[in-house]
């Protein structure tokens, strides 16, 4: 049973109901109508700097606004930043495609395949143009055996890494990490951040493994002229699924829309696709989790993917949260888990899960050691430190960013 916006309103605040009702009628399950009301009633109560910010954080600016903006009963003013705010989103994603294609190029020209996925390459894939999703960086799929030649490629083009993970890790990166993430920055401040995957997913909490080698491919089918591999719809459905899923664990709105997007416009052929992969994977937990938490919020009947097994949907409800209320210590590291396991049906998995969210806790872990630097006979002390390393960066770290 969906969420309703009066109960919503009541229980969180009149901006995330005002939210959800935009999505709603962008999947048409609200009407226009609905929403001018929903405005004209509490012109006086509703935040709009509220509401901004709580769209940026769910990182679907561009889709509520453009929503929001069919009404006429905004302020001409406010109507006036939206449509400047969407321009702004359209141009970046723009700007995203163009490096995205450059990149590829690059690598192309040295034998090395790249497949783009999420980002700017999903929103004109599922959401049919490039300015209705909120992106904000390069995703690519690359086999490990090319990793070090495109982290050079790119450092020739002025990419620095974020964290050289081989400077703490060697080529166990392979196994510790499932991503290399690079910087340009124009001016001092950062304008394309790549992230170079070769798996999906959560190397640290979830064991997930060769995901990339059974994706289908296809040639120069979706993505724009210059990018000459892309993923099939279904391919690029199931690897959103796995990274928002396992990654993410639909921890903002905008990785509960896309997937609601997803699942509405995949074609019978494409739905017959994507169950192949939750077969060899056994990931029909999360497909239908995603089903019922978009139900949920969205109040969307999608009945391509069977649900497996219902879900303590009220879990959920910590997005509808003001994010200031939201705590980054022990509380979302418990909500954190408690998704993971209800999205893993196998036994073994889950105790995997739980050991290794206990691990960083127990010894020392990268972000200890990118904090603070020691010899390897002095690695005892993080266990020490590790509190104040753990305050800092979710106190005043979290501040400075």
């Amino acid at each position: 049973m969906p969420l309703k916006i009066s109960d919503i309103e009541k229980d969180y605040t009149i901006e995330i109901a005002l939210i959800i009702l935009l999505l709603r009628y962008y999947f048409q399950t609200a009407t226009l109508e609905e929403v001018f009301d929903f405005v004209e009633g509490r012109k006086d109560q509703i935040s709009w700097q509220k509401f901004k910010s709580l769209a940026a954080y769910h990182r679907i600016r561009p889709l509520v606004f453009k929503q929001l903006v069919k009404l006429d009963n905004i302020e001409p003013d406010l109507k006036k930043d939206l449509i400047e705010d969407i321009r702004h989103f359209t141009l970046t994603n723009f700007q995203l495609v163009y490096e995205a294609k450059r990149v590829i190029q690059l690598f192309q020209e040295q034998g090395i395949t790249a497949i783009p996925y999420k980002g700017p390459f999903l929103s004109k894939v599922f959401y049919g143009d490039y300015d209705s999703r909120e992106s904000s960086d390069i995703d690519l799929l690359i086999q490990w055996d090319d990793l070090k030649r495109c982290i050079n490629i790119l450092q020739k083009e002025g990419y620095i890494a974020k964290i050289d993970f081989f400077k703490y890790y060697g080529d166990n990166t392979r196994y510790r990490e499932n991503e290399y993430n690079m910087d340009f920055y124009e001016n001092g401040i950062r304008k394309f951040h790549i992230e170079l995957h070769w798996e999906i997913g959560n190397s640290n909490l979830h064991p997930l493994t060769g995901v990339y080698s059974i994706l289908k491919q296809e040639s120069d089918l979706i993505h724009p002229d210059g990018i000459k591999i892309s993923l099939t719809r279904a391919s690029h459905a199931f690897a959103t699924l796995i990274h928002h899923a396992i990654k993410d664990t639909f921890g903002i709105l905008r990785n509960i829309s896309d997937l609601a997007t997803i699942f509405s416009t995949l074609t019978s052929g494409d739905i017959s696709e994507l169950k192949l992969y939750l077969d060899q994977t056994s990931f029909h937990r999360q497909a239908s989790s995603a089903i019922q938490i978009s139900n949920h919020f969205f109040a969307l009947n999608i009945t391509a993917i069977s649900v497996e097994k219902n879900i303590d949907l009220k879990l959920f409800n910590y997005l509808l949260l003001d994010s200031s209320y939201r705590s980054p210590l022990p509380k979302d590291i418990f909500y954190s888990i408690r998704k993971r396991l209800i999205f893993e049906s196998d036994t073994r998995n889950k105790f995997q899960i739980l050991t290794a969210a206990a691990n960083p806790l127990l010894y020392p872990n990268l972000n200890d050691q990118v904090w603070l630097p020691l010899p390897q006979r002095l690695h005892w002390l993080y266990l020490i430190l590790k509190p104040i390393r753990i305050i800092y960066q979710h106190t005043i770290g979290a501040i400075k960013k």
